[in-house]
C-alpha cells in the first residue's frame, strides 16, 4: 500500500470532519437565535444589485415585515466566499451572528436579525441608515460642534464595545464604516457598525 495514499485519505478524513463540524456550529448558533430568523419577511429592493461590497459580502438594502408589525427599511448583509475559504469564513459568521447579537448599545447599531438566503446560510439584517456614514454627514456638516457631537458618539459606542465582560474591539474603525441615523438632533445618535472584523480581547 502507498503510504502518500494513506496520507491523502487521513487528510480528506480529517477534512469532512472539521467542515461537518464548523456546519453543525452554525446550525446551532441559528437555532440558539431562531427568535431573530426573518426569513420570509424581507424583500431585496433590487436583488441583484448591492450598494456596497467588501472582501467577503455585500450589502443591499430592502424591507422588512417584522413579527410586532413594524415595517421598515434595512440593510441585508450577504456573504460571499469560494468553497476553499468555507470553513474559515463560516466561522466568522458565526461569531458576528453570535456577538452581534448580544450587544445593547444607543451608539451600536443593532441586530435587527437575519435571514437564511439559497444557499443555506444566514444574511445578517441592520437597519438602513437614512443619512449615510459619518464620512458623508460631516462632509455636509463640516462645522465644529457637529464634529465634536460625532466623535462622542463614536467614542461612547466604542467604550461600550471595550467595557464589556469580554471586551470586543472593532478593529476597522473608519468614517466609511459609520452609520448616522437621523437628523442631527441629540447627542451622539450615530452608531457604530458591527463589522466582520470586529475581535474578542482577551478577558482582563
Amino acid at each position: 500500500m502507498n503510504p502518500e495514499n494513506n496520507t491523502e485519505t487521513s487528510e480528506s478524513k480529517e477534512t469532512v470532519s472539521a467542515q461537518n463540524t464548523v456546519k453543525e456550529l452554525l446550525e446551532k448558533t441559528i437555532a440558539d437565535l431562531d427568535y431573530l430568523n426573518l426569513s420570509g419577511r424581507v424583500t431585496f429592493d433590487t436583488p441583484g444589485q448591492f450598494i456596497v461590497h467588501g472582501g467577503y459580502g455585500e450589502v443591499y438594502t430592502g424591507n422588512c415585515k417584522f413579527p410586532n408589525g413594524e415595517q421598515a427599511k434595512v440593510a441585508i448583509k450577504r456573504i460571499r466566499f469560494s468553497v476553499k475559504e468555507g470553513n474559515t469564513i463560516i466561522k466568522i459568521i458565526v461569531k458576528e451572528l453570535y456577538l452581534w447579537s448580544k450587544l445593547n448599545h444607543p451608539n451600536v447599531l443593532p441586530l435587527r436579525g437575519f435571514i437564511i438566503d439559497e444557499t443555506g446560510f444566514p444574511s445578517l439584517i441592520s437597519e438602513w441608515m437614512d443619512n449615510g456614514s459619518v464620512l458623508e454627514y460631516a462632509q455636509k456638516h463640516p462645522d465644529c460642534d457637529t464634529i465634536i457631537h460625532l466623535s462622542l458618539g463614536i467614542a461612547e459606542g466604542l467604550a461600550y464595545l471595550h467595557n464589556l465582560e469580554k471586551p470586543m474591539v472593532h478593529s476597522d474603525i473608519k468614517s466609511e464604516l459609520l452609520a448616522k441615523h437621523r437628523p442631527f438632533d441629540d447627542l451622539g445618535d450615530n452608531q457604530v457598525i458591527a463589522s466582520l472584523l470586529k475581535k474578542q480581547l482577551p478577558a482582563r
